[in-house]
């Protein structure tokens, strides 16, 4: 009992790690995590699994708005929060995140009951089909991009052909880190590197310029979002965001932060829902989990109220960090950081994945380096995961 008290305490510290640190995701920490299984009862470690997930997609608005370092989840964020963040309001744009986040937690957690019997007929239906879903929704996101679908495709083509031979030939230990860090993180770092990008003096209180019903809209959006994901794989936050934003016709870019925002923390417990109903891990993390033990339903209501608790201790911690970092942000050389942040993911991908995992991560950079100066959507990058996965069911 009391590890599972202890627990997201833990899982708060190590997410917020996870989610601050350029380069990080809990999927990178999993070797260590998967070693505290072994001290903590399969209950604890649970709840531990889980409050790394909610903590992680929290911090990781930190470094989506003041650094630029998005992760896969909030990639289409970078760029409405970046527009804020040089009209002073990127405190704002961190608000509007957590706020979508954490109305995710609460409302996906309300409608577990119905989602326990409405999830596993879905599926039976729709698990037959996935190659087509997923190839429709590659095309959709393709042909919309009209004078680009030239580059688009070719971006496709090429992110898919590296998930392919990475994911299919076990190259290394992580290579999800050697992928997703060049794809976004790298990217975008190089785009900073030897110019004169300065960041305007951050507002020190701001009220955040969107109403309830705004607020309400972008949630909703995020939890039919994070519905798609549980019962298609390799649909990503980011797809699904722009799945359901298209549905809602609505361009709004601080909806459109609150509903990023939600997607990610409502993939949390969408997962932990798919887990009880069909199964199915959907991250690496609930692999663990799953790996570890069975659970009472009893049990993933604790673990769900566990996310609900840390989700509301995240909130107020990133926001208390975001006030900090508006007081400093200004004074920061953002060319000087990109390169400190590259030769840290650099060494990262080294020691984790050798010599191969760091070749990976240079051609995934320079593939993203496309989708930056062709002004092509970034989510046609998650076909390093979709190709794999069509391959797997066909």
């Amino acid at each position: 009992m009391i590890e599972v008290l202890l627990a997201p305490l833990i899982g708060l510290a190590i997410g917020a790690i996870a989610g601050l640190v350029p380069g990080l995701h809990p999927n990178t920490l999993i070797p260590i995590i998967a070693g505290l299984s072994s001290v903590i009862d399969p209950l604890g470690f649970g709840v531990l699994a889980v409050s790394i997930g909610i903590a992680s997609n929290f911090f990781e608005f930190i470094k989506t708005t003041y650094f630029s370092v998005p992760d896969e989840g909030s990639v289409l964020a970078a760029q409405p929060v970046h527009e804020l963040l040089l009209e002073g309001r990127g405190l704002e744009a961190v608000r509007l995140l957590c706020t979508g986040a954490l109305g995710a937690v609460f409302i996906a957690s309300i409608v577990l009951l119905p989602l326990y019997y409405v999830i596993p007929i879905i599926y039976t239906y729709v698990k037959g089909y996935v190659p087509m879903i997923l190839a429709l929704i590659s095309a959709h996101f393709i042909l919309r991009e009209k004078k680009r679908i030239g580059w688009a495709a070719l971006v496709f083509s090429m992110a898919g052909l590296v998930g392919f031979v990475v994911l299919k030939n076990d190259l290394m230990s992580e290579p999800l880190l050697s992928m997703l860090a060049g794809f976004y993180g790298a990217s975008a770092l190089i785009d900073n590197v030897g110019k004169d990008v300065q960041i305007p003096g951050q507002l020190r209180k701001v009220a955040v310029d969107a109403d309830k019903k705004m607020i309400f809209g972008g949630v909703a959006k995020a939890i039919f979002a994070g519905s798609i994901i549980t019962v298609v794989p390799a649909v990503g936050p980011a797809q699904a965001s722009l799945l359901a934003n298209e549905a809602s016709k609505l361009k709004d870019k601080r909806e459109y932060l609150v509903t990023i925002g939600g997607v990610n923390t409502a993939d949390v417990i969408y997962s932990l829902i798919a887990l009880m109903t069909i199964n199915k891990a959907r991250s690496g993390l609930l692999e663990l989990v799953k790996k570890n033990a069975g659970f009472e339903i009893s049990g993933y209501l604790i673990m769900i109220l566990s996310a609900v608790i840390v989700g509301i201790t995240s909130y107020f911690l990133v926001i208390k960090a975001a006030k900090a970092i508006n007081k400093k942000i200004s004074r920061v050389d953002y060319s000087k950081f990109s390169v400190c942040v590259l030769v840290f993911m650099c060494i990262l991908v080294a020691v984790i994945n050798g010599i191969v995992g760091l070749l990976v991560f240079a051609i995934c950079a320079y593939i993203g380096r496309i989708t930056i100066k062709k002004k092509v959507n970034k989510s046609h990058l998650l076909a390093c995961l979709v190709v794999p996965t069509i391959s797997y069911y066909l």
